[in-house]
């Protein structure tokens, strides 16, 4: 789709902009359909474009001292890169495909900064949009450093559920060695509490993806 004003799935972010800066924005995106575990956008290269999700899900992540530490994962219509302006304009992370046929728009950083200088309402909505992101990364970032290894993942099998808005939320297609690295926990502690998530009756497993059968004692758990 090289026209935005036409695609089912425009930004939602878009509806601000009159039709000659949605004219501009769309003739210099970039539309690309990822594979599962392709880089989207590498830690530390410039912020020459952010990034929005079409369809599928996308992982953030960080890499020091050759430890992976997921930030989040997200679901369509989110904007990536925002984060960046006024600081030091590099990517402090890295984005890549979570699912199969991800499709993700490439959108001119160049474009929207000029755009978002000219149009407050569109500027206002796109830093609700990152300012959203940003509080969830920080309350995930409190909860890793304030709790228990059990309640760091129910509280992450919670959240999840939530946010990926999947089509069973029941579902979440996500492995144990990535649940270690969004809760910051040895890939051994996560198997065993969620062994003894599965014994409980908590959780079961639907063709390698973890599926949630007790939400009620999960969000005990997250409360403790």
């Amino acid at each position: 789709m090289d026209n935005c004003r036409e695609c089912e799935n425009r930004f939602v972010c878009f509806e601000p902009l009159s039709g000659t800066e949605v004219d501009k924005i769309s003739k210099k995106k970039t539309q690309i359909i990822y594979n599962k575990g392709e880089t989207i956008i590498k830690q530390g290269i410039p912020v020459t474009f952010y990034l929005n999700i079409r369809k599928g899900l996308v992982k953030l992540h960080v890499k020091q001292n050759n430890k992976t530490t997921i930030l989040g994962i997200l679901s369509p219509n989110q904007v990536i890169g925002l984060d960046n302006i006024g600081r030091n304009n590099i990517y402090d992370y890295s984005v890549t495909a979570f699912e199969e046929q991800t499709e993700a728009c490439l959108l001119d950083a160049c474009i929207i900064n000029e755009i978002m200088k000219n149009n407050g309402a569109f500027a206002l909505f796109l830093f609700r949009k990152s300012n959203r992101h940003l509080f969830y990364l920080f309350n995930e970032l409190s909860v890793l450093a304030n709790n228990h290894l059990d309640k760091r993942i129910a509280i992450a099998l919670l959240n999840l559920s939530k946010e990926l808005k999947q089509e069973d939320p029941d579902i979440i297609p996500i492995t144990q060695k990535e649940i270690g690295e969004l809760t910051s926990m040895s890939t051994i502690s996560v198997i065993r509490i969620m062994k003894a998530f599965k014994e409980n009756g908590l959780i079961g497993m639907v063709k390698g993806k973890t599926k949630i059968k007790n939400y009620s004692t999960l969000e005990k758990i997250a409360r403790v």
